[in-house]
């Protein structure tokens, strides 16, 4: 499916009333005054996250979801990059929904993927390779992917809470905590190259749907975001701002941990020499 053309995320779809259920908490008082590293980067390093793209099928609220919980386990265990299933995120994030969308490739809803992930979690990417080429499953593969052993597996990689993501300031700390975001936007913004890197310069005001998570910020205030055509790129704070208050965009900050407290990255933020080391910091 075409990375300008997306419309994968089913927006017109979204279940409402839940997706209120799930932003109505805010972001807690204790994660504005918290000192936050100056930068978090899901992006660079020895072990950053894998890139992956969901080629000619509409399962980027699959690997949306997925990566936000990678990247919370990542947090949590201090380093551990499990790679998870987008394939039966997206299968099974469908089959929530019902038979408006399971059962072909018709795209999947944000409020879907965050349902699975905090009543099952998400198995391993080896229990659920996705399909290449790429393929919707068919129906005998399907059940294989939505085996009940597969929902078992997920156990380990939930999501337990979540909050609202109402501004700028509420995303930079949410990460800068130890949080995460899958958000859903128009698509597809505008973007220029700067140092090798896809910089947002304007954002789609209509068009399709794509859904995305947000991992991480530069030191210039960059936010980072996660895509499934392979690629990351980098969205500055007064157009992230724009973004939040489109009418199409939904924003979901997410935590594996019940209550939500701060926790420290600092084992993210090393020297630039020592976390780059003899590779070109470029996407």
């Amino acid at each position: 499916m075409s990375d300008t053309l997306d419309t994968n995320w089913r927006r017109d779809l979204e279940e409402n009333s839940i997706i209120r259920e799930l932003t109505k908490p805010k972001v807690p008082k204790a994660f504005r005054s918290y000192s936050i590293p100056d930068e978090v980067r899901c992006d660079v390093g020895p072990n950053p996250h894998k890139l992956e793209n969901q080629g000619a099928m509409g399962s980027c609220g699959g690997f949306a979801i997925s990566s936000c919980v990678e990247q919370l386990n990542t947090i949590a265990t201090g380093g551990d990059r499990t790679q998870l299933s987008a394939i039966f995120s997206y299968i099974a994030a469908q089959k929530i929904t019902g038979s408006q969308l399971y059962g072909r490739d018709s795209g999947s809803t944000i409020s879907a993927g965050v349902q699975l992930a905090t009543t099952t979690g998400i198995c391993p990417q080896e229990l659920a390779k996705y399909p290449h080429p790429v393929r919707y499953p068919n129906q005998a593969e399907r059940n294989k992917i939505l085996k009940q052993s597969n929902y078992d597996a997920g156990e380990p990689y939930k999501i337990r809470s979540s909050v609202g993501i109402k501004s700028y300031e509420d995303a930079k700390n949410w990460i800068g905590s130890g949080g995460v975001i899958s958000i859903g936007i128009a698509w597809s913004p505008r973007f220029k190259t700067e140092n090798g890197r896809k910089v947002v310069t304007s954002i789609a005001r209509n068009g399709g749907g794509h859904a995305l998570s947000v991992a991480g910020y530069r030191r210039n205030g960059n936010m980072i975001f996660i895509n499934s055509h392979d690629y990351f790129f980098e969205v500055p704070p007064a157009l992230f701002g724009q973004m939040l208050k489109h009418n199409y965009t939904v924003a979901i900050g997410l935590s594996d941990m019940a209550n939500p407290t701060p926790r420290d990255l600092s084992y993210l933020k090393k020297s630039r020499k020592k976390r780059l080391g003899n590779i070109r910091e470029l996407w």
